[in-house]
């Protein structure tokens, strides 16, 4: 969920207005199959496991929901909850792409939040510096001996250049080298504050610039040059726009490098060095950056290759990250887009075989095992598996770890492959399979029950103005809903309000203003098409924060499509608000306390119920 703080601190219509201009069919086409179904898209859900799909993604509302676990929102809530990013990361990536500044509204904005927003151009001033420190050719330096290290390890100036490596030199010169940046660089873990003051954690180090998918600097690595400063890698801290289990080191260089947007094969390795290493043989990598291969990485690989090949070292954590890895691919994929491969090496790590003996190490990678082979081989007991307490444990074991499995074409693949590896038939072990209790993904949430009952008309006109936004304009008196209609109609009334007073417009999408520059004349039609659009996704992020049967109940119908018909749903609606404020007035009558200006508004009220009477008379309640 977005957090609260940084809402105070940015407008919430720049907010949606960011969210309106970001597509949100293509951002999700990315990484979930969809298929088109009447005016929506479908698929099967990532947020919990199921063979049919409940997952929806309109693109005229710009809202995903799902009818299993209840999962929805808007493109903003999709990065938080799917890629896993943090608001701030979200609301700057929307806005670069959309070109818009945020800088206004951090001027009079509170410490942290200016430092948030300024961590990335603080990283990037970082990196800068430490590459020209690397160059540094004064005798007292120590970027000679980081220069030695880099040639010791195969690593040329131009794989220096490309991968923007540099060197942390004398603490104090880059504590005042970046005294400008000081606040943002201490909040990412480059700089820190002590007793004595600032000081600089990165100290005699190469620097590993770590560049996101779109090649922005999003946290350093610091290689120790003597062995006795530990530890011998240091990373900057965890920020907003860094995790490490969303970015694998060596993408974009790989992407940048070899001139594609999608690569041909992409060998995934651990440490940095590895992936630089596998330049050396021009041959595109990323690493993990030390930690296991999380499902937002997953993602990433999918998104950017074809075919990914996992190398592992042959070592105790080698073998656990490679059934990490596996158990992972077994319950994430969900279509064969992406070819996985597994190859695990004999006796070096892969920078030292790529540097010493190069074609041994592209044979071993030409002998990639399929993934799903090398977890059926590697299951608990396999290597017992020719006694019946072996046999036994396999199966058992298999059958758990195939259960996770969310698509029933792999489940079924994954159970072939158990039988034959264990000797059990297949029936045999699906029979075990549906007997274990069903496996629900962490991310799903429960649905909520309703609360309360609900005006059906309120639901039959929301649906309508969520997709026609303009036929709002017959709401008579949205403070009226407001002060007396339920939840729904409550919110309908508040969002009436903002549309009327132009609070959710949008600002023109880059090729909106293009065309209004080349056709003046069309100006009516593309100031029409960006408050919609603008009012839409300030609609589904209103209706978001209502309990969630009010979306399901909304996502579940179609839209009826005759304004005359929303002209007298609306009329109804603001018949029965009128009727609730009058049985309020009539009892403050009765109690002798009721003032001139009620007595007026009583009148007025009588009024619209007449009016009311006639404008609704063609809706069906």
């Amino acid at each position: 969920m977005s957090n609260s703080k940084d809402l105070d601190r940015i407008p919430q219509s720049v907010i949606d207005d960011l969210i309106s201009q970001t597509d949100i069919l293509s951002t999700i086409e990315r990484d979930v199959h969809l298929k088109k179904s009447g005016r929506d898209y479908v698929g099967l859900c990532p947020f919990h496991k199921e063979s049919t799909p409940s997952f929806t993604v309109s693109p005229e509302k710009q809202f995903f929901y799902c009818f299993g676990c209840g999962a929805d929102g808007n493109v903003m809530k999709w990065f938080e909850e799917f890629h896993k990013m943090s608001f701030l990361a979200v609301l700057q990536d929307m806005a670069d792409k959309a070109r818009t500044d945020l800088t206004p509204f951090l001027r009079t904005a509170k410490l942290d939040a200016k430092v948030g927003f300024n961590v990335l151009p603080a990283l990037g001033k970082a990196k800068d510096f430490f590459q020209v420190s690397l160059q540094d050719n004064n005798p007292k330096s120590k970027a000679g001996l980081a220069r030695e290290y880099l040639a010791s390890r195969m690593v040329s100036d131009e794989l220096i250049q490309r991968f923007n490596i540099g060197f942390a030199g004398y603490g104090k010169m880059i504590v005042d080298a970046l005294v400008e940046f000081q606040d943002p660089l201490i909040e990412a873990g480059v700089l820190d504050r002590g007793d004595h003051g600032v000081f600089s954690k990165f100290r005699d180090r190469v620097i590993l610039p770590v560049r996101d998918y779109r090649g922005k600097t999003v946290a350093l690595t610091g290689r120790a040059l003597l062995k006795e400063d530990s530890p011998k890698y240091l990373n900057s801290k965890e920020t907003p726009h860094f995790n490490k289990t969303n970015v694998i080191y060596g993408l974009f260089e790989s992407l940048q490098h070899f001139g594609v947007t999608q690569l041909e094969r992409l060998v995934i390795v651990e440490g940095q060095f590895d992936v630089i290493a596998h330049h050396i043989i021009d041959m595109p990598a990323g690493g993990v950056m030390g930690s296991s291969l999380s499902i937002q990485q997953l993602r990433l690989i999918k998104r950017y290759t074809a075919h990914a090949t996992f190398v592992f070292d042959p070592d105790t954590a080698g073998h656990k990250a490679m059934m990490q890895t596996c158990a992972l691919l077994l319950e994430a994929l969900t279509d064969v887009d992406v070819r996985y491969d597994i190859v695990v090496l004999v006796d070096e790590d892969p920078h030292t075989l790529i540097t010493t003996q190069p074609e041994a190490y592209k044979a071993a990678l030409s002998e990639a095992r399929p993934w799903l082979d090398v977890l059926i081989d590697n299951i608990p007991g396999a290597d017992r598996i020719d006694t019946e307490a072996g046999q036994i444990e396999y199966a058992t074991a298999a059958v758990e770890l195939i259960s996770t499995a969310r698509d029933p074409l792999l489940r079924h693949q994954a159970l072939e492959k158990a039988s034959a590896k264990c000797r059990f038939p297949v029936a045999t072990l699906n029979e075990k399979l549906m007997s274990l209790p069903p496996a629900r993904s962490g991310q799903a949430k429960p649905k909520e029950k309703p609360t309360q009952s609900m005006s059906e008309v309120s639901i039959r006109l929301a649906r309508m103005i969520w997709d026609e936004p303009q036929w709002s304009k017959a709401i008579e008196d949205p403070q009226l809903w407001i002060s007396q209609g339920d939840e729904l109609t409550s919110m309908i009334g508040l969002w009436a309000q903002g549309y009327r007073n132009g609070d959710f417009d949008a600002s023109p999408t880059e090729k909106e203003a293009e065309d209004l520059a080349a056709n003046p004349a069309q100006a009516s039609k593309i100031n029409k098409a960006r408050r919609a659009r603008g009012a839409a996704a300030a609609f589904g992020r209103m209706v978001s924060m209502l309990p969630s049967h009010y979306m399901e109940l909304l996502m579940r119908g179609e839209p009826e499509t005759l304004e005359s018909l929303a002209i007298s749903l609306s009329w109804h609606i603001t018949s029965i608000c009128a009727k609730k404020e009058m049985q309020e007035l009539t009892q403050k009558a009765g109690l002798n306390i009721i003032t001139d200006e009620e007595r007026e508004r009583f009148r007025g009220l009588v009024v619209t119920i007449q009016v009311a009477a006639k404008r609704s008379r063609s809706i069906d309640t």
